[in-house]
């Protein structure tokens, strides 16, 4: 038995639903990294942990993403055909849609600028790299300094024999 495009529609409004879960999800993720990056302490463990779950968020985005358009290529040519009988299910469809599409705005600005976030964190890190770098360098230079002048020579010997 074929599915009709009512239950098609059905399983459109829920991968919607999904995905908006999804997004929420990710949202959620996004801000934990936040926390993370305004504590001025990297805990880099924590953050590749975050990394992971965003992946396999974004994975299952792009799968939604995926079933949507095979489903919807299958029943496009129906619901054009008489877009008074599905009305109320594309209706639904249609606000799912626009919700998904606003999450999916905010994330992208949250996203760039959690970017520059993390950018200027590890500058910042890796210029205090640096420094320590440039400090353990000037502070051996001058022990083995130091170490050349450790016992002093004697500039006046006794030239009495």
């Amino acid at each position: 038995m074929d599915r009709s495009t009512s239950e098609y529609l059905d399983m459109l409004i829920v991968s919607m639903e999904k995905k908006s879960s999804v997004l929420d999800e990710l949202m959620s993720v996004n801000e934990e990294q936040d926390v993370i990056l305004d504590s001025g302490i990297l805990r880099e463990e924590e953050l590749d942990d975050l990394s992971d779950r965003k992946g396999a968020l974004i994975d299952r985005l792009e799968s939604l993403d995926d079933g949507f358009e095979s489903v919807y290529d299958r029943i496009s040519a129906d619901i054009k055909s008489d877009p008074s009988r599905y009305a109320p299910q594309v209706g639904r469809l249609k606000e799912l849609v626009r919700e998904v599409t606003d999450k999916s705005a905010r994330l992208g600005a949250a996203e760039a600028r959690q970017k520059d976030k993390a950018d200027r964190v590890f500058e910042n890190m890796k210029k205090e790299l640096g420094n320590g770098r440039k400090a353990s360098r000037t502070a051996m230079g001058y022990y083995q300094n130091m170490k050349q002048y450790s016992s002093p020579k004697p500039n006046f010997f006794d030239m009495k024999n």
